[in-house]
């Protein structure tokens, strides 16, 4: 696999066509351009003494350049956001050894820290081969509750085992078009560019602040592979900004990284009815995802509302203890480079990792996500699952955002939502003959708008300190 992969990149590299490799806000690059800068980046990494790099993670051709250099190279590359701290920025230069930086000149100002900075240069190349190779594909941090982010190594094996999985169920022609709207800290990120760039597709990258250009990069490119959180999918939806016209080209759409609901699959359907529809699994530590559902249209799986995540890939394999999924496998990492996070994490002498997620399995074997175990709260000795709670909320509230906050120093729960209109009491009332009191919330607070973090997913965090704030004034 290993030789498949790296063959079909440099086939394509190498081929010198003017094709379209990547459009980036617009921009359009062909495989011509991005080989001539792989190459560059290359003659620059293998004189420096070093197996593992930083890549100044703005989308920008550099960027993708750098990660594909560093796969080819067999070099670790750890993407350093401009959005992250400086205290964030110095843990991961300390936790990694980090010395050198890959960052074009334009950028090099922009990003700073204890590092050298390997600027590209157009006019150097060198016939000096660095012999250190490193068995890791990248390092990428998740957010702990300790405040640092956990790093994650993830082995160059695992990624070509996921890479394996993910050639079966989304399979990338030449004439393919394939979005890019993750963020390049965010692993799903290489599932877009290494299957695209491995079958030699169109790659249409979007920044953040420019997702409401979507829908016109959709028609214009004629994308047919569409890959997001569902909450991207789903405010594009409620805007009315994407329809049958837009999504009519799409023939595989995943979704990862949240609960896939009910309703924005039937949406989805009825705008793309030619795509198939899968719903992925899997947290950063067992390499980008790790379980799939097909979704059927007629007979879609589901626990209040929420789609089933299916079953697990073959390079992994799980159990589940006390509702708790537990991960091994190919695709799991090792653990985290922090020795003391690791123990709480990962256990046994076979690798395995407890993921804090609670599942449960149906009759066809299919896994269902119930939840974290810390949004599984307790209230007055009740144990109660966030997700249940606001899955009957919703048949009342219907298309109004909203999030269920436990406020544990007070024994409640808060529910927090967009629209000014919703009166508690219409709420409660509804409730009062479906959950038990306790589970029904006893305060609302008005937020302008839920917040998303940076990889697109829904901020409850940040949500839930917003309400403390506004109760401690």
């Amino acid at each position: 696999m290993t030789n498949t992969i790296e063959k079909k990149l440099i086939s394509f590299l190498n081929s010198s066509n003017q094709s379209p490799a990547i459009t980036i806000n617009q921009t359009t690059y062909s495989y011509s351009q991005l080989s001539n800068l792989v190459n560059e980046i290359i003659s620059e990494i293998e004189i420096v003494n070093a197996d593992h790099f930083g890549i100044y993670a703005e989308k920008s051709i550099h960027a993708y350049a750098s990660i594909i250099a560093c796969f080819l190279c067999h070099k670790c590359f750890i993407p350093l956001h401009p959005q992250q701290t400086e205290g964030q920025l110095h843990h991961i230069i300390s936790v990694t050894n980090l010395e050198y930086l890959l960052i074009s000149k334009e950028k090099s100002h922009q990003l700073k820290g204890p590092f050298k900075k390997l600027q590209t240069s157009f006019d150097q190349t060198s016939n000096h081969s660095s012999p250190k190779k490193s068995e890791y594909a990248y390092i990428l941090f998740t957010s702990g509750t300790t405040g640092n982010p956990k790093c994650v190594p993830i082995k160059r094996k695992s990624l070509l085992a996921y890479l394996k999985e993910a050639s079966h169920f989304d399979p990338i022609e030449k004439k393919d078009v394939c979005s890019q709207f993750f963020e390049l800290t965010f692993d799903l990120a290489y599932h877009d560019i290494f299957c695209t760039f491995s079958n030699g597709a169109h790659l249409i990258a979007v920044d953040q602040e420019n997702y409401l250009t979507i829908p016109d990069l959709m028609t214009k490119h004629k994308v047919n592979h569409w890959f997001s959180v569902p909450t991207l999918a789903k405010n594009l939806l409620d805007l009315q900004l994407i329809n049958a016209h837009s999504l009519s080209s799409l023939k595989t759409s995943l979704f990862c990284g949240e609960p896939l609901t009910k309703q924005l699959v039937e949406k989805w359907f009825e705008y793309s009815p030619k795509s198939k529809i899968f719903n992925l699994y899997g947290p950063t530590e067992a390499t980008i995802a790790c379980f799939k559902y097909e979704c059927q249209m007629n007979n879609l799986e589901t626990m209040f509302d929420i789609v089933s995540i299916g079953k697990p890939f073959q390079s992994i394999q799980f159990e589940i203890i006390e509702d708790e999924l537990i991960l091994f496998g190919e695709q799991l990492s090792d653990g985290y480079l922090e020795p003391t996070v690791t123990h709480s994490f990962f256990k046994d002498a076979q690798i395995k990792y407890r993921s804090g997620d609670l599942v449960s399995k149906n009759d066809n074997n299919n896994l269902f996500f119930r939840g974290r175990n810390d949004q599984q709260i307790k209230l007055a000795g009740n144990r109660l699952e966030i997700l249940g709670i606001e899955h009957h909320i919703k048949r009342f509230l219907k298309e109004v955002p909203f999030l269920v906050v436990p406020l544990l120093k007070m024994q409640t729960l808060c529910l927090v939502s967009e629209s000014k209109k919703i009166e508690l009491k219409e709420v409660q009332h509804f409730l009062k003959d479906i959950l038990p009191n306790i589970m029904i919330p006893k305060m609302i607070y008005t937020i302008q708008k839920i917040p998303v973090n940076q990889n697109g997913k829904m901020d409850r965090k940040k949500v839930l300190n917003e309400v403390l704030s506004s109760l401690d004034k």
